[in-house]
């Protein structure tokens, strides 16, 4: 926008030197000197109150709280996302979006997650898409993770219902998404190969450690399917054989 200072109501030639001048010439660039004052007052304070900041004004702090404002046709380079790290004993398990992106935690024990701040749901106005990650480690395949219901569309390796019970000790991804402010949640593991075509053959029923359920295989004499995650003991690969037409 245009500035509302008026750089041309002061009269830079007053006072005439060498003469008697009229009093209501300093009045009047007095005045219109604390008009410009005002102006720039209010100017500089709405660039402060709007701008994006690289780091933070003398006597303030930095936020850069875009509040919902749209970012069009940006190149971005280098971006990072926050990363929230929960205590083990965390429960429920608090997964804001406004928090941060991506949340860790290695629970001490079976978890609910909870799409909040604490408080209150945390997800953005229905129409705004919205997504955030969850990095679990499970010590102890005891320890379970509860969905809210709102998680109604997608399935893991291990969910029955809105309990996932991991098959082996590790590491899990999980990414929860949204459009419609919370009320259906998307569910989709991050960790679980993207290609299900195995790069090996099972040599035996139960398989090798990494073979998920929906993983598949084939070779010349059968087609292979795996129903199951690795555990080491239960009979997860299923095959049928092949034949000509």
């Amino acid at each position: 926008m245009a500035s509302n200072i008026n750089t041309t109501s002061i009269n830079t030639a007053y006072p005439v030197a060498g003469q008697d001048n009229d009093s209501q010439g300093f009045r009047d660039n007095f005045a219109n000197t604390n008009t410009n004052f005002t102006q720039a007052k209010a100017e500089i304070e709405d660039i402060q109150n709007k701008v994006i900041l690289k780091s933070a004004l003398i006597g303030g702090s930095l936020t850069n709280d875009m509040d919902g404002a749209p970012i069009k046709s940006a190149l971005l380079n280098d971006s990072r996302e926050t990363v929230v790290t929960h205590v083990a004993n965390e429960n429920p398990l608090n997964l804001s979006v406004k928090a941060g992106a991506y949340h860790t935690i290695t629970p001490n024990a079976s978890v609910t997650i909870a799409f909040s701040d604490g408080a209150s749901a945390d997800w953005p106005a229905t129409g705004k898409y919205s997504k955030i990650r969850l990095e679990v480690t499970i010590t102890d395949i005891a320890r379970t993770i509860t969905l809210p219901a709102s998680v109604s569309n997608g399935k893991v390796s291990g969910q029955n219902g809105q309990v996932i019970t991991v098959a082996a000790e590790g590491t899990y991804v999980y990414e929860f998404s949204t459009r419609n402010a919370g009320t259906t949640v998307t569910i989709s593991e991050i960790s679980q190969p993207q290609n299900t075509l195995s790069s090996h053959v099972p040599a035996s029923t139960t398989g090798v450690l990494g073979d998920v359920k929906g993983m598949t295989a084939f070779d010349t004499g059968y087609i292979y399917v795996c129903t199951a995650d690795y555990d080491g003991v239960t009979a997860i690969w299923k095959r049928t054989e092949i034949t000509t037409w």
